[in-house]
Order: C-alpha cells, then structure tokens, then sequence
C-alpha cells in the first residue's frame, strides 16, 4: 500500500485539473457576482443561519464582499497558471468558504465539493509541471509525482457518486420514480422532448438510470478499456441534466474534474487533433513522500467516508427529518414544500402572538428554514434574542415529501427557546418519522 501511495506517476493529468479546476472557479465567481447574488443572498438580509460552531462568520459590508470575490477570482485564476501556486490556493480556499459559511440557507453540495477539493490542493503539489511556478523555479520542474496525490483527487469524486448512487437506493426513487416524477411532469411543455418527458415510464427508467450511473461511472472511468465511453456518457449524463434542472455549475465542475482519470497517452490523441503534439513522458525520481502528510490524507478520506454513513445510523429517514443529509452527497434525491409558523408568549405579559419570518427573511430562507430543524430552531433563538425577554416560542410545521399528505415535523409543545443545537443534529423534538 505505502509503495503504492509513493510510486511516481505522470504528472500531466494533476496539471491539467489544475488548470480546468482553477479556470471553472475563476467563471464561478464572475458568475456570482454578474448574477447580483451578492446583494440579493446576502446584503438585502437582514438575519443569516449559520453553521454549528461557525456563528463568528458574519457578513461583511458590501464593499469588503465584492473584494473577497474578486480575491476569490484572482487566486483561481493564478492557481489555473499555477503562479505562486501554494499561496493562492490557501487564499482561494479561506476566501469561498468563507462566502459558503455566512449562510446555510444555501448549502449545495458541489459548495461542499470545491471547498474540500480547493483545501486538498494546498497540500497538493500541482504546480511542478506547465506552470509559471515550473518556469519560475526550474527546481520543482518535474514530469512525475507521487501516486497519492491524484489519487486524492480521484477518490474525493469516487465518494461523491458511489455515496450520491447508494443514498438513491429506496422506496421512493425506485419504486415511485419521485421526485423524478413531479420534476418530469413540469418539464412535459418543453419542445422536442416535452412528449417524451411525459410519457409514464420516463420516470421510472430515468430514475434507474440515475442511481446506476452514480454507482458505476467511478469505477468505468479508473479503467482504461472503458474510459472513454465513460467519459461520454458522463457527459451526455450532466449536460442533459443541466438543461433539464436548476442545478447550477454542479454537471460543469464534474464533468472537467473526472479528466483527471484520463493519462497523458489519451490527450495524446485528443491533441493530434488540433496538431499539438505531446512530449513523451521522462520518468523521473520523486521526493520520499512525508509519511505525516499521507497519514493526514488518510483520515481526510476517512472522514469523507464517514460523513456520508451517518444518516445510516440515525432512527428515521435523513429526507424526512434532515438528520445527516448534509455532506452525505444526496445529490436530487428529494422534493420538499413546507409551511412553518412561530407562535411566541410571553409569560410576564401573559401575551401571545405569531411572529412573521417573512419580516427578516428572503423568501429562499424561508422556503429552506420551513423544513429543516436546525434553522428553525436557530430562527427560534433569534426571535427570543430580539425581544430581549424571556419568551417562549413553539412552531408550528408541516412538511410534504415527494408530494405526499403533509405532515407534522416538529412537536409544536416544545419552547424552543429551550433547546440547544446540536453538532449531529439529534433533536428529541424532531419526529424521527412522518407521523
């Protein structure tokens, strides 16, 4: 195994993710501010959810925020060129978790992804080869590295779709085609494919399709015979994907992430296309690899397998009652609509009334609060903060899951004032089951 993990491999599949990852990002952030995102998400709020343990990240003034965009353009631009590469990934890393941290209200899972794949390459030496830091200082130039790092890389994306595969194996997804079937249904008007959409079985095979393409493509892209085909499929797969769904960069960032699979003899031939030709790969001796860092690697990808299970072991589906859906890669697995309302009294006024969300919150924090706990209970705490008394607060809320009856999620006698979050999200008042 440790032979294995130091082994020298090309070092030409790294740099080419290097550049496609650094140049996606650098889009990314262009795209985030062009869309107005930064005022409309963020300024325009009044009240922010923040993540267990992360309540000191708070938003900063619009001028600051613009600057940590464009730093968080800049490093991903200069990580692409691989240009003072160790430095700019760290800032790049710091300056988009920060953003991702201010508000939980719009956690996505390929925020997650960047985020865990932007603190790997700090540790990850991407930059000895067709980099500005390769001609800067000749030194670090070098055609090969050492095995585990883009094994890193291969196994954080393995993780996402085995885990994205295994957590689309219920009742739902495959059974009853949901929410394949609600989201299919609204696109039937579309032309061309509407009518195809609309027929009964597209669900159905659609959904079947989705979880074996999650559980196998991995495995069909780490073998060479079957690479390619893969490869396409992959990208049929995401760009069918984003045209149909409000996904966002989700299908783009796999689909240049997975070309880290593919060896320089493989571009070789792409590149003829275009009558570039490739030099040939000159094995060369690598640096003993620190056994300190490996072992760090190690548990980084063990705590990226653990993450995922935790919804396992919790009593009650995750989709119902949110225990552990976050960082568990449950990518489209479920549609949700709820109605949340806070009842609040007072016990030294003996007075009772219902608080409005709507007054502090854009209507996105308010569709997402409505049906997960933690922010519900978090709103809570602010709505007893704000009166600067203590106030009990019950809420009131029903959920529907996959167009289902809709059902109570939370024990509206408990005073939420009263409870405590929770690092695992293992609240007594939360139903455990639709009840």
């Amino acid at each position: 195994m440790w032979s294995r993990c130091c082994r020298p491999v090309d070092a030409f599949p790294l740099a080419i993710f290097r550049i496609f990852f650094g140049a996606l990002m650098a889009f990314a952030a262009i795209r985030f501010i062009a869309k107005g995102w930064i005022q409309d998400l963020y300024l325009n709020n009044s009240f922010q959810f923040h993540y267990y343990g992360f309540h000191w990240v708070q938003k900063p003034k619009e001028i600051v925020f613009y600057c940590l965009l464009f730093l968080t353009f800049a490093s991903a631009v200069f990580v692409a060129l691989g240009f003072y590469y160790r430095i700019e990934a760290i800032i790049y890393f710091l300056t988009f978790t920060y953003v991702e941290l201010i508000d939980k209200t719009y956690y996505l899972n390929h925020y997650y992804f960047i985020s865990l794949m932007s603190f790997m390459m700090i540790f990850i030496p991407a930059n000895q080869f067709i980099s500005f830091d390769a001609i800067r200082k000749p030194e670090i130039r070098s055609q090969t590295i050492q095995n585990i790092f883009p094994c890193m890389i291969k196994l954080q994306i393995i993780i996402v779709y085995v885990f994205a595969g295994i957590a689309k194996i219920n009742y739902d997804w495959l059974l009853e085609a949901m929410p394949l079937s609600i989201w299919l249904s609204s696109r039937a008007g579309l032309p061309v494919i509407g009518t195809i959409l609309d027929w009964e079985f597209m669900p159905y095979l659609m959904s079947c399709l989705g979880m074996f393409f999650d559980l196998l493509i991995p495995f069909l892209l780490m073998w060479n015979k079957s690479r390619k085909w893969a490869y396409i499929c992959l990208v049929l797969f995401h760009v069918f994907t984003w045209l149909l769904f409000p996904i966002g960069m989700f299908p783009w960032i796999m689909i240049f992430s997975t070309l880290i699979f593919f060896e320089r003899k493989q571009w070789q031939a792409l590149l003829l296309l275009c009558k570039i030709n490739l030099a040939p790969m000159k094995l060369q001796t690598v640096p003993k690899l620190s056994k300190s860092l490996a072992s760090r690697f190690m548990l980084f990808i063990i705590i990226q397998l653990v993450l995922p299970m935790r919804q396992y072991f919790y009593e009650g589906s995750s989709s119902w009652n949110e225990k552990g859906f976050r960082y568990a890669w449950n990518v489209m697995r479920v549609e949700k609509s709820a109605y949340v309302e806070f009842n609040c009294y007072d016990p030294e006024k003996d007075i009772h009334w219902k608080a409005d969300p709507s007054q502090y919150l854009s209507n996105i924090q308010e569709h997402y609060m409505s049906f997960q706990p933690d922010m519900i209970l978090e709103f809570a705490h602010f709505l007893e903060a704000r009166t600067k008394r203590d106030i009990k607060v019950f809420a009131h809320c029903w959920v529907s899951i996959n167009g289902r009856v809709a059902k109570r999620l939370i024990d509206h006698s408990v005073d939420l004032t009263q409870e405590q979050d929770s690092l695992f999200g293992d609240y007594s008042w939360v139903y455990c089951k639709a009840n």
